[in-house]
This record gives structure tokens, C-alpha cells and sequence, in this order.
């Protein structure tokens, strides 16, 4: 039984009996068993924003001090079967280990995160996913999922971006640096003009560089995606203990230069909508052909 709800908080309790319940009910309801993906290919697969489970300044604080010995408890772990359109059918959420690999009796969530379960199996169900072909075939699967836990958004100085655009001057770049796994490590550099450069490091499936071209259309966009985000308002650094690489987002604009480093992102308070960006200029310009080779 993947759900345990032999004790804790009754909230907790009712929740994991109502996500049991729906995710077994739809396992025999339906003809065909869901196929388990592993957790690289479910990541490659999504395509929902980051939508992390934002605490208060004061919940941070009590999740926190209610962390196991080993550390963290940053997230959430969920098991979604998602349909063959790559649709959440049903989430179900997993016993709470944080960090730890609890064996025999693995803890319930603390009670700050307890009382935000609605609102977690919310998130987990509006997640979306490029279908998984097997065999040819659009497959129902199941995976594992980690819902972010994090504290309330920080920026530093406002500072807005310069309005009009000299898109002549616009240069857009994305550095994904390495890390002590095997991330992969890679830059995109966006023009004003829709020149993009990708130049693959390590961990990529095309290494070196190459070149293509997006519509001006989608530079303006992009350049918005950042007014939109208050980008030119965001701390400077994002950093923490954590070796999970890091993400340098830079724009240069009218003479004037941005730049976010994203070392431990949702953790220490990056805005989700200046996460994203991450993922939106990925997604402009395809990455995934030379990073993974889709």
C-alpha cells in the first residue's frame, strides 16, 4: 500500500484516504493498467510550469524546525497516473520522508504542511504532460512526482525594464552549469534580431555549437515574459547550500544589463514566475532536440 494513514493529524487522515480511495478506484475502473515511467523520462515528459506550494514567512519558519534529523522536506512526493492525452487522472500522495529514507515507519507531513494537503492535490492534478508513446502507442502511466514546498517570494531594488524596446540592442542569454551529477550543461543566446546560439557543454546530446532562428514575434514575447515577471526587480543571487547546479538568466537591453543567478531556486524565496523564464526561453527556442535529443 503506497498511502500510509495509521496515525497523525485527522486532516491528514481524511486526505490520504480520499486520494487512496480516488487512485485505486480508477486502477480498476478502468481496462488498462498504467506503465511505470521512471523519474527521468516523467521529467523530460512535463509540460506545467513550476507551481510550488508557497508558505507563509512564519510556516517556513515552523517547517523549518520541524525538519528530520537528515534534513530537508522541501517538496512533497506524489504518485500520478496520467492518461494517455497526458492528463492527471488521480494523485496520490506518498508517505512524507523529506530527505530520509524511513523504512518502517515514515512520519506524517508537519502539521503546517498538513493543513495545505487540499491545495497540494490541487497543484499535482493541474500538472500536464506530453503523452508517453510505448510500442507506438499513447500509454496511460504512472509516476512519481515531487511537489515543491517553499518560502514566500523575495526581490531586492524595483527596477524596471526600459520602455520602448531597442530590439537592435536586446541580447538574451540562459547558462545552465554543471553539477555533481550528470545535469546537463549548456547556453542559449537569444538576439533581437531572433538569432539564437546554443553551445552544448557537458551531459547533452549535442555538444558544440549551433545555430537557428526564432520570429521576431517571439523575441517580443520572451522580452515581455521578463517585464511580466519583474524581472529587472530580483535579487541579484539566489544561493544556498545545495549542489544541484546553477541557472544564470541574463537580459541586456537599451544599454541597461540584468541578471538572476539561480543556485537554490525555490528555497530561499526565487519568484515562480522568474523560474519559469527558465523553462520559457528552453521552450522557445526547443532546447530539448539538443539537450536530450527530442
Amino acid at each position: 500500500m503506497l498511502i500510509r494513514c495509521k496515525h497523525g493529524s485527522a486532516l491528514f487522515v481524511l486526505f490520504t484516504l480520499a486520494c487512496f480511495s480516488a487512485c485505486h478506484g480508477r486502477h480498476s475502473a478502468l481496462t488498462s493498467a498504467p506503465v511505470a515511467i521512471d523519474d527521468a523520462e516523467a521529467y523530460h515528459h512535463s509540460l506545467s510550469p513550476v507551481t510550488p506550494l508557497r508558505l507563509s514567512k512564519a510556516e517556513w519558519g515552523q517547517l523549518a524546525a520541524a525538519r528530520p534529523p537528515c534534513g530537508g522536506n522541501e517538496f512533497l512526493p506524489y504518485e500520478l497516473i496520467v492518461s494517455e492525452s497526458g492528463v492527471v487522472e488521480s494523485a496520490c500522495l506518498l508517505p512524507y520522508t523529506g530527505s530520509c529514507n524511513f523504512t518502517d515507519d515514515p512520519p506524517d507531513p508537519p502539521a503546517v504542511v498538513a493543513s495545505h494537503l487540499v491545495e497540494a492535490n490541487n497543484l499535482a492534478h493541474e500538472q500536464r504532460f506530453i503523452p508517453f508513446v510505448i510500442n507506438g502507442h499513447s500509454a496511460r502511466v504512472l509516476i512519481h512526482w515531487e511537489l515543491p514546498i517553499a518560502p514566500p517570494e523575495r526581490f531586492g531594488t524595483s527596477r524596471s525594464l526600459p520602455i520602448p524596446i531597442d530590439y537592435d540592442s536586446v541580447r538574451m542569454r540562459l547558462e545552465r552549469l554543471g553539477c555533481e551529477g550528470r545535469c546537463p550543461g549548456y547556453s542559449i543566446t537569444i538576439l533581437g534580431n531572433g538569432t539564437v546560439t546554443y553551445e552544448g557543454h557537458a551531459y547533452v546530446k549535442v555538444s558544440g555549437i549551433q545555430q537557428t532562428q526564432i520570429s521576431k514575434a517571439a523575441v517580443i514575447q520572451l522580452v515581455e515574459r521578463f517585464r511580466e515577471a519583474n524581472f529587472g526587480s530580483a535579487l541579484p543571487h539566489y544561493l544556498g547550500a545545495y549542489d544541484g547546479g546553477a541557472t544564470v538568466l541574463q537580459l541586456h537591453v537599451n544599454g541597461k544589463s540584468f541578471q538572476v543567478i539561480d543556485e537554490s531556486g525555490l528555497r530561499v524565496g526565487i519568484p515562480t514566475a522568474i523560474l519559469n523564464l527558465e523553462q520559457a526561453v528552453d521552450e522557445t527556442v526547443q532546447s530539448r532536440r539538443w539537450v536530450w535529443g527530442e
